[in-house]
């Protein structure tokens, strides 16, 4: 149900659930019991059949592929966009997926599960890092619309709502700051960070 509301699938609610209960107790796959067994209407047939074909064929792509097809052609960026969610950290799924050879290695890379002993770094989430400390730590893509996502026109005069979200990010920021035990890089891309502006105690900051 959780994929059902992200997937371009075109069911509705009530046929969506009954589906799943039936997969569950026969024992099938859930977009297969929906072809066979549920009444479905020419265009949510297509749209079935056509999900059902990305998933399939996803099992080749690379990391990126994986993201830009789910994006692009499964319906999950109209389902953003609908949604008003901004899609500003796809890129970096799309940037870590590229060095990855399908979309399960990309899952264990941003999931934070148990790396490559031979491999001389750890890529981590920093939801994945808590309660982990590591010598060196590199923050990347400190940066305003990417992280935080969203920056308040006004540090003084923040909305609650606002207010809650930027605390939010500001916390994780700060999360992922002590998990360097002797060194900490934090990167920005040349770009505007207002994280990185109180971090380094900039004046323009405390201007706001």
């Amino acid at each position: 149900m959780a994929v059902y509301y992200k997937l371009g699938l075109y069911l509705n609610k009530e046929t969506a659930a009954l589906v799943c209960d039936l997969s569950s107790r026969i024992g099938m796959p859930i977009l297969e019991t929906a072809l066979r067994y549920a009444d479905l209407k020419p265009m949510t047939l297509k749209s079935v059949r056509s999900i059902r074909t990305h998933l399939e064929n996803m099992k080749e792509d690379r990391g990126d592929q994986a993201v830009l097809r789910i994006v692009r052609f499964m319906g999950y960026g109209e389902y953003l966009e609908n949604a008003g969610i901004r899609d500003s950290k796809i890129y970096i799924l799309k940037a870590i997926g590229a060095q990855t050879e399908s979309p399960a290695e990309l899952l264990d890379r941003i999931g934070g599960k148990e790396s490559d002993p031979d491999c001389s770094f750890i890529l981590s989430t920093i939801h994945a890092s808590k309660g982990l400390e590591y010598d060196t730590v590199y923050l990347m893509d400190v940066a305003d619309g990417l992280f935080p996502e969203e920056v308040p026109a006004s540090m003084k005069y923040m909305q609650p709502e606002e207010r809650r979200a930027f605390e939010e990010e500001r916390r994780l920021f700060y999360v992922g700051m002590t998990r360097a035990k002797k060194r900490l890089f934090v990167f920005t891309t040349g770009a505007k960070s207002v994280l990185a502006d109180e971090l380094f105690g900039r004046e323009k900051v405390r201007k706001r």
